[in-house]
């Protein structure tokens, strides 16, 4: 997770865990069980993107939290219970239906083609049974939409194909039925009923389901700080969103004020062309011709130029000579060459990387010799 995420990602961690009877159920003396730590996490929108993994490699890097057992135990002060956020008394009522993510639990349920941590699968799938064990008799997080209950079930999944939702009308749910910190769409029920539960067919899910996938990977995108995850959340985010709304929605964010935001920015725009794949043995096409249709827009490398005109940060100006020469100049992008050229000329006394130094300068004699008769 980039830096500007971790501080208010450990504090709410620390929240819960300063107070798990206002987010999960069960006897919590011997810390909270990471299934439950994630479902509550995930509840909360601006967390609604992460994984298990993103959960357990920010609780490694501290040393404040210990995992002992499929359970999180905070070894440091707890919050003060004015600073937790708490819903107070609040109840809701009134809502015809709620719905429960409702997992699979015959397999650990990472997906193929990203690489995920297992925490461990046999641990993790007994805690997911433990959870529909416990519904109607202790209380359950319920949620009032399905793109929230599909969020939290991507979460305990890690991928939607193994992953429903269960409906209950609010006549099956014992009152009160009390909101959760920080979420708008997350309450606390007791004595929900397996009987009173109804399976959301999957023909109701395909649309919520391309929203919510799309919403992970663009989160995903931005705020992850692992590389290798990094490029496979920026590669599925391209497949399922057409190329130049992808770099519209990226392209807004290369004034983040986190830097490591605007890398992660500069990497997935470079997603497109770096994709680009050949056949072994084949006749190859020129470059130009080979990445054409991945080409960026012209409109997002004009925002990658005027950001490089002020940009301080190393690996932010790294960022904008690898995404820059990794684009074809000969098409589409002709018209852009000339300001490209004198712009990363521009850059090469500023840059401290040799290695973008001379990438930077191979792209500006490229670009050179393209404008000659």
């Amino acid at each position: 997770m980039v830096p500007s995420r971790e501080h208010s990602f450990e504090k709410d961690i620390v929240a819960i865990l300063s107070a798990p009877e206002a987010y999960v159920s069960g006897d919590s003396a011997g810390g909270v069980s990471l299934l439950q730590l994630l479902e509550a996490l995930a509840a909360i929108p601006v967390w609604s993107w992460i994984s298990r993994e993103i959960l357990v490699t920010q609780l490694q890097m501290k040393t404040s939290f210990e995992m002992d057992g499929g359970f999180v135990r905070f070894l440091g002060q707890k919050l003060p219970g004015e600073l937790l956020n708490n819903a107070g008394d609040k109840t809701q009522r009134g809502r015809a239906i709620f719905y429960l993510p409702d997992p699979e639990t015959s397999q650990d349920g990472y997906s193929d083609g990203v690489v995920f941590e297992t925490f461990p699968s046999d641990l993790w799938c007994q805690q997911l049974r433990a959870r529909h064990a416990a519904i109607g008799h202790e209380r359950t997080l319920v949620y009032t939409t399905l793109d929230a209950a599909l969020l939290v079930s991507w979460a305990l999944c890690g991928n939607l194909k193994m992953a429903h939702v269960r409906a209950v009308p609010n006549a099956a749910i014992s009152w009160p039925l009390t909101p959760i910190p920080k979420s708008e769409v997350a309450f606390m029920a007791s004595a929900v009923e397996p009987r009173d539960l109804k399976q959301v067919p999957k023909t109701l899910l395909s649309e919520p389901m391309d929203k919510v996938l799309q919403f992970v990977w663009m989160q995903q995108t931005l705020f992850l700080d692992e590389t290798s995850a990094q490029t496979v959340a920026a590669k599925y985010l391209f497949q399922i969103m057409p190329q130049a709304e992808a770099e519209s929605f990226l392209a807004a964010h290369l004034l983040d004020s986190d830097p490591s935001v605007r890398v992660n920015v500069l990497h997935a725009l470079s997603v497109p062309t770096s994709s680009i794949g050949f056949v072994p043995g084949a006749p190859l096409p020129p470059r130009n011709i080979r990445l054409e249709h991945a080409a960026l827009g012209v409109s997002t490398v004009s925002a990658i130029l005027a950001l490089a005109e002020k940009e301080q940060n190393q690996a932010v100006l790294d960022g904008i000579v690898a995404t820059l020469s990794a684009q074809p100049f000969e098409g589409v992008l002709r018209e852009r060459a000339p300001e490209v050229s004198t712009t990363v000329l521009g850059l090469i006394p500023r840059l401290k990387s040799a290695q973008s130094a001379r990438d930077a300068r191979k792209l500006v004699h490229e670009l050179h010799k393209m404008a000659e008769p």
